[in-house]
């Protein structure tokens, strides 16, 4: 008796998906750069998060109403009504 083949054959010279993520991983903890761009990347959205929080006012309660997000955050784009 066979057995029977769960996965299908891949043609010669092919990788499937879980090959692929394998190779992908251990390309990540290989390459030294890899924690340092993370790093950087979190510390580079804190940043913005901070900076964005600390020059962003919350309107006066009698302006509340008319109170436009998009056009606080970006001056320069056109309110929609």
């Amino acid at each position: 008796m066979t057995a029977l083949q769960t996965t299908p054959a891949l043609p010669a010279g092919r990788y499937g998906f879980t090959h692929a993520a394998r190779m992908e991983w251990i390309k990540l903890r290989s390459l030294r750069s890899t924690l340092w761009a993370l790093v950087a990347t979190v510390a580079g959205m804190l940043v913005i998060g901070i900076v964005t929080m600390a020059n962003t006012h919350a309107p006066s309660p009698d302006k509340a109403d008319t109170f436009d997000p998009v056009t606080t955050c970006w001056p320069g784009s056109p309110s929609v009504s």
